[in-house]
Protein backbone atom coordinates (compact mmCIF):
# COMPACT_ATOMS: atom_id res chain seq x y z
CA UNK A 1 0.00 0.00 0.00
CA UNK A 2 0.96 3.51 -0.94
CA UNK A 3 2.00 6.36 1.56
CA UNK A 4 -0.49 9.05 1.34
CA UNK A 5 1.91 11.94 0.59
CA UNK A 6 -0.22 14.28 2.10
CA UNK A 7 -0.83 12.15 5.24
CA UNK A 8 3.45 11.98 5.00
CA UNK A 9 3.92 15.80 4.92
CA UNK A 10 1.34 16.32 8.15
CA UNK A 11 3.54 13.94 9.67
CA UNK A 12 6.77 15.83 9.11
CA UNK A 13 5.25 19.17 9.61
CA UNK A 14 3.93 18.37 12.62
CA UNK A 15 7.02 18.30 15.01
CA UNK A 16 8.06 21.56 13.25
CA UNK A 17 4.94 23.26 13.71
CA UNK A 18 4.86 22.94 17.19
CA UNK A 19 8.40 22.67 17.92
CA UNK A 20 10.05 20.53 20.94
CA UNK A 21 7.77 17.86 22.28
CA UNK A 22 6.36 18.54 25.69
CA UNK A 23 5.34 15.60 27.45
CA UNK A 24 1.09 16.58 28.08
CA UNK A 25 1.35 16.33 31.91
CA UNK A 26 3.92 18.31 32.23
CA UNK A 27 2.12 20.52 34.86
CA UNK A 28 0.82 18.26 36.69
CA UNK A 29 4.28 16.22 36.89
CA UNK A 30 5.67 19.63 38.32
CA UNK A 31 2.79 19.24 41.17
CA UNK A 32 3.86 15.80 41.83
CA UNK A 33 7.53 16.47 41.77
CA UNK A 34 6.41 19.27 44.39
CA UNK A 35 4.57 16.92 46.98
CA UNK A 36 7.53 13.81 46.60
CA UNK A 37 10.07 16.97 47.82
CA UNK A 38 7.49 17.37 51.21
CA UNK A 39 7.19 14.11 51.50
CA UNK A 40 10.56 13.25 51.23
CA UNK A 41 11.38 16.50 53.74
CA UNK A 42 8.52 14.98 56.27
CA UNK A 43 10.04 11.35 56.54
CA UNK A 44 13.53 12.18 56.55
CA UNK A 45 13.02 15.28 58.81
CA UNK A 46 15.83 13.93 61.60
CA UNK A 47 18.56 14.41 58.70
CA UNK A 48 16.64 17.72 57.31
CA UNK A 49 15.92 19.64 60.67
CA UNK A 50 19.54 20.11 61.42
CA UNK A 51 20.89 21.00 57.74
CA UNK A 52 18.30 23.93 57.62
CA UNK A 53 18.93 25.08 61.29
CA UNK A 54 22.46 24.82 60.56
CA UNK A 55 22.57 27.16 57.76
CA UNK A 56 20.06 29.29 58.98
CA UNK A 57 22.43 29.75 62.36
CA UNK A 58 25.46 30.19 59.92
CA UNK A 59 23.75 32.62 57.80
CA UNK A 60 22.85 34.39 61.53
CA UNK A 61 26.50 34.31 63.14
CA UNK A 62 28.34 35.58 59.44
CA UNK A 63 28.37 38.84 60.32
CA UNK A 64 30.60 38.59 63.79
CA UNK A 65 32.80 36.16 61.98
CA UNK A 66 33.17 38.69 58.80
CA UNK A 67 33.79 41.39 61.75
CA UNK A 68 36.71 39.02 62.89
CA UNK A 69 37.87 38.21 59.62
CA UNK A 70 38.54 42.46 59.28
CA UNK A 71 41.05 41.74 63.05
CA UNK A 72 43.29 39.37 60.92
CA UNK A 73 41.42 36.05 62.33
CA UNK A 74 40.95 33.43 59.70
CA UNK A 75 37.34 32.10 59.24
CA UNK A 76 37.50 29.09 60.93
CA UNK A 77 39.17 30.91 64.00
CA UNK A 78 36.54 33.20 63.99
CA UNK A 79 33.88 30.58 63.50
CA UNK A 80 35.41 28.76 67.22
CA UNK A 81 35.04 32.14 68.71
CA UNK A 82 31.43 32.82 67.51
CA UNK A 83 30.22 29.66 68.40
CA UNK A 84 32.03 29.18 71.43
CA UNK A 85 30.45 32.98 72.78
CA UNK A 86 27.23 31.53 71.44
CA UNK A 87 27.46 28.14 73.59
CA UNK A 88 28.71 30.23 76.73
CA UNK A 89 25.76 32.71 76.43
CA UNK A 90 23.25 29.56 75.79
CA UNK A 91 24.42 27.45 78.44
CA UNK A 92 24.76 30.48 80.80
CA UNK A 93 20.68 30.90 80.43
CA UNK A 94 20.06 27.12 80.63
CA UNK A 95 20.97 26.76 83.97
CA UNK A 96 18.46 29.26 85.05
CA UNK A 97 15.19 28.25 82.65
CA UNK A 98 16.02 24.38 82.82
CA UNK A 99 15.47 23.74 86.33
CA UNK A 100 12.05 25.27 86.78
CA UNK A 101 11.04 24.69 83.67
CA UNK A 102 11.46 21.38 84.54
CA UNK A 103 9.95 21.66 87.62
CA UNK A 104 6.58 23.66 86.41
CA UNK A 105 6.15 20.96 83.56
CA UNK A 106 6.45 18.24 86.44
CA UNK A 107 3.62 19.41 88.70
CA UNK A 108 1.79 20.87 85.28
CA UNK A 109 -1.49 18.31 86.01
CA UNK A 110 -1.55 19.14 89.63
CA UNK A 111 -1.14 23.23 88.83
CA UNK A 112 -3.84 22.48 86.03
CA UNK A 113 -6.01 21.34 89.03
CA UNK A 114 -5.56 23.81 90.87
CA UNK A 115 -6.23 26.07 88.05
CA UNK A 116 -9.48 24.76 87.43
CA UNK A 117 -10.55 25.63 91.11
CA UNK A 118 -9.57 29.15 90.61
CA UNK A 119 -11.31 29.33 87.42
CA UNK A 120 -14.46 27.91 89.18
CA UNK A 121 -14.37 30.60 91.82
CA UNK A 122 -14.24 33.19 89.57
CA UNK A 123 -17.64 31.98 88.13
CA UNK A 124 -19.48 31.11 91.18
CA UNK A 125 -22.20 33.96 90.45
CA UNK A 126 -23.37 31.50 87.61
CA UNK A 127 -25.01 28.83 89.34
CA UNK A 128 -26.51 26.94 86.86
CA UNK A 129 -22.73 26.60 84.99
CA UNK A 130 -21.31 25.77 88.43
CA UNK A 131 -24.08 23.55 89.21
CA UNK A 132 -23.37 21.58 85.92
CA UNK A 133 -19.55 21.99 86.61
CA UNK A 134 -20.11 19.76 90.06
CA UNK A 135 -22.24 17.21 87.94
CA UNK A 136 -19.66 16.72 85.24
CA UNK A 137 -16.84 16.37 88.62
CA UNK A 138 -19.32 13.42 90.60
CA UNK A 139 -19.58 11.49 87.61
CA UNK A 140 -15.80 11.61 86.28
CA UNK A 141 -14.66 10.72 90.02
CA UNK A 142 -16.61 7.73 90.67
CA UNK A 143 -14.13 6.11 88.12
CA UNK A 144 -10.96 6.07 91.27
CA UNK A 145 -9.19 3.11 89.32
CA UNK A 146 -8.79 5.07 86.06
CA UNK A 147 -7.42 7.59 87.61
CA UNK A 148 -4.48 5.85 89.64
CA UNK A 149 -3.84 3.91 86.26
CA UNK A 150 -3.23 7.20 84.88
CA UNK A 151 -0.91 8.00 87.88
CA UNK A 152 1.57 5.29 86.69
CA UNK A 153 2.03 6.42 83.63
CA UNK A 154 5.40 7.57 82.34
CA UNK A 155 6.68 10.72 84.12
CA UNK A 156 8.20 13.53 82.28
CA UNK A 157 11.97 12.88 83.16
CA UNK A 158 10.85 9.30 81.33
CA UNK A 159 10.51 10.96 78.26
CA UNK A 160 13.61 13.42 78.87
CA UNK A 161 15.47 10.77 79.52
CA UNK A 162 14.49 8.66 76.71
CA UNK A 163 14.64 11.73 73.99
CA UNK A 164 18.12 12.74 75.43
CA UNK A 165 20.81 10.82 73.31
CA UNK A 166 18.35 11.68 69.90
CA UNK A 167 18.76 15.54 70.84
CA UNK A 168 22.25 15.59 71.81
CA UNK A 169 23.10 13.45 68.56
CA UNK A 170 20.51 16.07 66.40
CA UNK A 171 22.41 19.39 68.76
CA UNK A 172 25.95 17.59 67.52
CA UNK A 173 25.38 17.65 63.84
CA UNK A 174 23.84 20.58 63.72
CA UNK A 175 26.61 22.36 65.72
CA UNK A 176 29.59 20.63 63.43
CA UNK A 177 27.29 21.78 60.36
CA UNK A 178 27.47 25.54 61.34
CA UNK A 179 31.10 24.84 62.06
CA UNK A 180 31.94 23.85 58.63
CA UNK A 181 29.38 26.53 57.25
CA UNK A 182 31.15 29.33 59.13
CA UNK A 183 34.97 28.06 58.08
CA UNK A 184 33.91 27.58 54.48
CA UNK A 185 33.76 31.62 54.75
CA UNK A 186 32.96 33.18 50.74
CA UNK A 187 34.08 29.65 49.06
CA UNK A 188 30.80 28.15 48.58
CA UNK A 189 29.53 31.38 47.02
CA UNK A 190 32.88 30.95 44.62
CA UNK A 191 32.48 27.30 44.36
CA UNK A 192 28.79 27.70 42.89
CA UNK A 193 30.17 30.38 40.63
CA UNK A 194 32.62 28.41 39.12
CA UNK A 195 29.61 25.18 39.36
CA UNK A 196 27.05 27.88 37.07
CA UNK A 197 30.29 29.14 35.54
CA UNK A 198 28.95 32.60 36.01
CA UNK A 199 30.89 35.00 37.98
CA UNK A 200 27.11 36.55 38.18
CA UNK A 201 26.37 33.50 40.29
CA UNK A 202 28.39 33.99 43.03
CA UNK A 203 27.50 37.38 43.21
CA UNK A 204 24.11 36.96 44.05
CA UNK A 205 24.79 34.70 46.32
CA UNK A 206 26.61 36.55 48.36
CA UNK A 207 24.16 39.47 47.96
CA UNK A 208 21.44 37.01 49.36
CA UNK A 209 23.84 35.96 51.75
CA UNK A 210 24.18 39.41 53.64
CA UNK A 211 20.66 39.72 52.72
CA UNK A 212 19.15 36.83 55.08
CA UNK A 213 22.17 37.20 57.46
CA UNK A 214 21.40 40.73 58.80
CA UNK A 215 17.53 39.90 58.63
CA UNK A 216 18.38 36.97 60.92
CA UNK A 217 20.52 39.42 63.18
CA UNK A 218 18.09 41.89 63.33
CA UNK A 219 14.94 39.90 63.91
CA UNK A 220 17.35 37.61 66.73
CA UNK A 221 18.39 40.79 68.53
CA UNK A 222 14.56 42.22 68.57
CA UNK A 223 13.29 38.81 69.99
CA UNK A 224 15.79 39.18 72.16
CA UNK A 225 15.09 42.50 73.33
CA UNK A 226 11.60 41.72 73.68
CA UNK A 227 12.37 38.54 76.32
CA UNK A 228 14.71 40.76 78.39
CA UNK A 229 11.62 43.64 78.78
CA UNK A 230 9.16 40.93 79.39
CA UNK A 231 11.19 39.30 82.20
CA UNK A 232 11.77 42.64 83.59
CA UNK A 233 8.31 43.36 83.41
CA UNK A 234 7.07 39.80 85.03
CA UNK A 235 9.73 40.49 87.67
CA UNK A 236 8.76 44.39 88.78
CA UNK A 237 4.74 42.51 88.83
CA UNK A 238 6.24 39.72 91.16
CA UNK A 239 6.33 36.63 88.76
CA UNK A 240 8.17 33.58 89.59
CA UNK A 241 10.88 32.64 87.44
CA UNK A 242 10.65 35.62 85.48
CA UNK A 243 13.88 34.92 83.31
CA UNK A 244 12.17 31.83 82.20
CA UNK A 245 9.40 33.35 80.78
CA UNK A 246 11.47 35.80 79.68
CA UNK A 247 13.47 33.10 77.32
CA UNK A 248 9.56 31.89 76.33
CA UNK A 249 8.55 35.30 74.67
CA UNK A 250 11.91 35.48 73.42
CA UNK A 251 11.35 31.94 71.46
CA UNK A 252 7.30 31.94 71.10
CA UNK A 253 8.19 35.65 69.14
CA UNK A 254 9.38 33.99 66.04
CA UNK A 255 6.07 32.07 65.65
CA UNK A 256 3.89 35.27 64.49
CA UNK A 257 -0.01 35.53 65.99
CA UNK A 258 0.17 32.24 68.02
CA UNK A 259 3.19 32.94 69.83
CA UNK A 260 1.90 36.09 71.79
CA UNK A 261 -1.56 34.45 72.18
CA UNK A 262 0.25 31.56 73.96
CA UNK A 263 2.38 33.51 75.70
CA UNK A 264 -0.51 35.31 77.45
CA UNK A 265 -2.72 32.62 77.99
CA UNK A 266 0.54 30.66 79.96
CA UNK A 267 1.46 34.11 81.54
CA UNK A 268 -2.40 34.36 82.65
CA UNK A 269 -2.65 30.91 84.18
CA UNK A 270 0.39 31.24 85.97
CA UNK A 271 -0.68 34.57 87.70
CA UNK A 272 -4.09 32.67 88.59
CA UNK A 273 -2.00 30.41 90.30
CA UNK A 274 0.46 32.71 91.73
CA UNK A 275 -1.90 35.36 93.07
CA UNK A 276 -4.64 35.44 95.10
CA UNK A 277 -5.71 38.43 93.29
CA UNK A 278 -7.45 37.98 89.98
CA UNK A 279 -6.76 41.63 89.21
CA UNK A 280 -3.09 41.02 89.49
CA UNK A 281 -2.87 37.79 87.37
CA UNK A 282 -4.91 39.50 84.67
CA UNK A 283 -2.33 42.09 84.65
CA UNK A 284 0.40 40.16 84.32
CA UNK A 285 -1.08 38.90 80.70
CA UNK A 286 -1.68 42.79 79.89
CA UNK A 287 1.40 43.63 80.47
CA UNK A 288 2.88 40.74 78.04
CA UNK A 289 0.61 41.95 75.48
CA UNK A 290 1.32 45.35 75.41
CA UNK A 291 4.47 44.36 75.24
CA UNK A 292 4.71 41.68 72.46
CA UNK A 293 1.88 44.37 70.81
CA UNK A 294 4.09 47.14 70.99
CA UNK A 295 6.83 44.60 69.36
CA UNK A 296 5.10 43.63 66.60
CA UNK A 297 3.06 46.77 65.62
CA UNK A 298 6.33 49.31 65.89
CA UNK A 299 9.29 48.06 66.66
CA UNK A 300 9.79 45.52 64.18
CA UNK A 301 8.04 47.70 61.36
CA UNK A 302 9.97 50.04 62.07
CA UNK A 303 13.93 48.57 62.27
CA UNK A 304 12.94 46.21 59.02
CA UNK A 305 10.26 48.30 56.97
CA UNK A 306 7.58 47.65 54.27
CA UNK A 307 10.64 46.11 52.05
CA UNK A 308 11.00 42.65 54.41
CA UNK A 309 7.37 43.07 54.99
CA UNK A 310 5.06 38.99 54.64
CA UNK A 311 1.81 38.44 53.42
CA UNK A 312 -0.09 37.60 56.55
CA UNK A 313 -2.02 34.98 54.21
CA UNK A 314 1.37 33.36 53.39
CA UNK A 315 2.70 33.70 56.92
CA UNK A 316 -0.37 31.68 58.68
CA UNK A 317 -0.26 28.98 55.29
CA UNK A 318 3.32 28.66 56.15
CA UNK A 319 2.93 27.99 59.84
CA UNK A 320 0.61 25.16 58.59
CA UNK A 321 2.73 23.84 56.14
CA UNK A 322 6.29 23.87 58.63
CA UNK A 323 4.38 23.01 62.09
CA UNK A 324 2.72 19.83 60.17
CA UNK A 325 6.03 19.30 58.53
CA UNK A 326 8.51 19.39 61.37
CA UNK A 327 6.11 20.04 64.03
CA UNK A 328 7.48 22.89 66.93
CA UNK A 329 10.74 23.22 65.25
CA UNK A 330 8.72 23.88 62.43
CA UNK A 331 6.99 26.11 63.20
CA UNK A 332 9.99 28.62 64.85
CA UNK A 333 11.60 28.14 61.70
CA UNK A 334 8.29 29.05 59.19
CA UNK A 335 8.67 33.06 59.15
CA UNK A 336 12.83 32.90 58.86
CA UNK A 337 12.77 30.24 55.96
CA UNK A 338 9.50 32.31 54.03
CA UNK A 339 11.79 35.33 54.48
CA UNK A 340 14.53 33.38 53.07
CA UNK A 341 12.39 32.51 50.33
CA UNK A 342 11.75 36.13 49.34
CA UNK A 343 15.03 37.75 49.47
CA UNK A 344 16.48 34.31 47.26
CA UNK A 345 13.00 35.70 45.15
CA UNK A 346 14.30 39.52 45.01
CA UNK A 347 17.26 37.95 43.47
CA UNK A 348 16.25 35.30 41.10
CA UNK A 349 14.35 36.35 38.28
CA UNK A 350 12.47 32.87 37.87
CA UNK A 351 11.02 33.43 41.00
CA UNK A 352 9.62 36.90 40.73
CA UNK A 353 5.83 35.62 40.91
CA UNK A 354 6.76 34.07 44.55
CA UNK A 355 8.00 37.49 45.60
CA UNK A 356 4.30 38.93 45.19
CA UNK A 357 2.82 36.57 46.42
CA UNK A 358 4.67 36.62 49.86
CA UNK A 359 5.08 40.53 49.84
CA UNK A 360 3.04 42.42 52.32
Amino acid sequence: MSADPAGQDFLEERPRRGGALRPAGGGAARWLLVLAFCVVLYLARDLFLPLVVAALVSLLLRPPVRWLRRLWLPDAVGAVVVLGVLLGAVGYAGAFVVEPATSWLERAPAELRRLERQVERMRRPVQRVTEATEAIEGIAGGDKKQQEVRVQEPSLSDYLVAGTGRLIASAAVTLALTFFLLAAGEEIPRRLGRAFRGGDVAAMVATLEVQVSRYLLTIALINALLGVAIGFALWALGMPNPILWGVMAMLLNYIPYLGAATGVVVVTAVGLLTFDDVGQALLVGGVYLLLTGLEGYLLTPAVLGRSLALNPVAIFLGLIFWGWLWGAAGALLAVPLLMCLRIAAEQLTGLRPLRELLAG
